[in-house]
């Protein structure tokens, strides 16, 4: 097998650790299996929306990026609001927020139309089987697009920093899109603002990255060692430790270049980071990343990531929770039980308690309602998920879980409100209103239901994005249940990835968790 010996050599470094690495994915790997560009690719597409070619606003900005972003920002919302562009306007309705969405909202629709992973060569298709096959604790990367998705499907993703900063990640099992994704365009940092705004907040972000960086080895996939989020993120991390601290990191970091033609190798080196400073970092070029990614896929580990997860977030609860009557079990055992061939000794019984419904995402609900696949305990979700989720932006399902807590009467009315929280009791009570189309494309969507007069209509007349965006006005004997879940189930994935609007399939969830479990009518 070509590659053997670099294979060989590779992994015999990544198994000198107790730990799975984490990955840290650049804009390099978008472009290979996306075929999408690189920073100065986006913005000259971005360019063509503005009245003056990029060279200009490159040339006002000195080259940064950044401040580039900035200064096409202006053109751009002047772009998304002609008449002419008011169909973009109607998909992308409920993340037209601020000045700066414009160019955000034109960003995630260009990633989501460009990437094109059936291009992929059948070399590429290899690497990303294998890739999938990979055995990593995190993946972290600075792209908007759904790749590390499609890799990593049960990992759960984490947008932005106040994401990972309020939704108690475990450290395993997860994805971290620390500049945003087009899932929600307003995540993504592309402008000047963005950068400071991203830099101001960063501390918590850098204590996260020290903590993995020490525990784990930490493999850089499509990026240089002269890129700037490399150099940005080793500066910021060299400022935390000391040069003795520092030489601990020896052997840990990992570049992975890619080169045309090159041979496969590894060897030792240094990045400067200022003050006289320097981190050691392993160098890898490959002509490919079969052999990288074989040995990633090689690893030994019990347990899935996903799994592994789990088990931690039921760890952290207990350990942070002061009263877990109820969800703690114990058995006695005594070393005559404890056979020498033993792997696991640890624990999580098939009980309620091996969930932890605080750090549900919205999604697992929108699943849930959509394929009743999930399991869960209504009146966790209720009392420990609904708190969490109020604290972010975005609409969830309710009906299912309150009825099955018993908190809804057989009219969709509240009972037993004192046992809940206050804001999980108001937002029930404002009713099916947060998820009805916004006043921006009411107009459009009556004249749409209208038009189609009922749902199966309306959904073989219109895009996908307009089917979800204008429904809601069809009155609602017009919308069977039976269809609108099925068209929501084969649209889910699409949905998460941010190939279409997540805040409008979201609203459409919760309409239809509404008809399926609350009141009548639904809305």
């Amino acid at each position: 097998m070509p590659g053997t010996d670099f294979h060989d050599e590779f992994s015999a470094h990544l198994t000198q650790f107790n730990s799975a690495p984490v990955l840290f994915v650049g804009s390099g790997l978008s472009r290979r299996y996306l075929g999408l560009p690189d920073w100065n690719g986006l913005l000259a597409h971005l360019a063509v929306y503005a009245p003056r070619e990029l060279d200009y606003y490159l040339s006002s900005a000195g080259g940064d990026p950044g401040r580039t972003a900035s200064l096409l920002a202006p053109a751009l919302h002047e772009y998304l609001w002609d008449p002419a562009h008011k169909s973009v306007r109607d998909q992308y309705a409920t993340a037209l927020v601020g000045p700066q969405s414009a160019i955000k909202i034109l960003t995630a629709k260009f990633i989501a139309e460009t990437a094109t992973p059936s291009r992929r060569t059948a070399l590429e298709k290899d690497e990303i089987a294998l890739l999938k096959k990979a055995v990593v604790d995190v993946a972290i990367t600075t792209n908007y697009d759904g790749l590390l998705a499609e890799v990593l499907p049960d990992y759960q993703a984490f947008v932005g920093q106040d994401e990972l900063v309020f939704a108690d990640p475990a450290g395993v099992g997860e994805i971290y899109h620390v500049h945003g994704s087009t899932s929600d365009p307003n995540s993504i940092v592309l402008t000047a603002e963005d950068f400071a705004d991203y830099n101001a907040r960063n501390p918590y972000l850098i204590a996260k990255l020290l903590t993995l960086f020490a525990e784990h080895p930490v493999v850089f996939l499509g990026y240089s060692l002269s890129d700037p989020n490399i150099i940005e993120t080793l500066t910021k991390l060299a400022a935390c430790l000391t040069r003795e601290n520092l030489h601990k990191l020896q052997d840990r970091l990992i570049v992975v270049e890619w080169e045309k033609g090159s041979t496969a190798s590894m060897s030792s080196t240094v990045v400067p980071v200022g003050g006289g400073l320097t981190i050691p970092v392993q160098a890898v070029k490959v002509p490919d990343f079969l052999a990288v990614f074989r040995a990633l896929g090689g690893i030994e580990r019990r347990f899935s990531g996903r799994i592994l997860r789990q088990l931690k977030e039921r760890v952290f609860e207990l350990v942070r929770t002061n009263d877990p009557a109820g969800r703690l079990y114990v058995a006695d055992i005594t070393s005559d039980d404890l056979a020498g061939d033993v792997d696991v000794v640890f624990g999580v019984g098939a009980i309620a308690a091996v969930r932890s419904y605080g750090p549900l995402r919205r999604e697992a609900l929108l699943h849930d309602i959509l394929q009743d696949d999930g399991d869960l305990d209504p009146e966790r979700v209720v009392l420990e998920t609904f708190p969490a989720l109020l604290s972010r932006q975005g609409n969830f399902p309710m009906a299912k879980y309150l009825k099955g807590a018993g908190f809804l009467d057989a009219h969709g009315q509240l009972i037993g409100k004192d046992k809940l929280p206050d804001r999980v009791a108001a937002r029930w009570e404002k009713g099916a209103s947060p998820y009805l189309p916004s006043r921006s494309i009411r107009k459009p969507a009556k004249a749409a239901a209208a038009a189609a007069g009922s749902f199966a209509a309306m959904r073989d007349a219109k895009e996908v994005h307009e089917t979800l965006a204008y429904f809601a006005m069809l009155p609602v004997a017009k919308v069977r249940p039976t269809q609108l879940r099925k068209f929501l189930a084969d649209h889910e994935a699409k949905a998460l990835s941010g190939e279409l609007p997540l805040s409008n399939f979201a609203k459409a969830v919760c309409l239809l968790d509404r008809r399926l479990f609350g009141p009548s009518p639904a809305w």
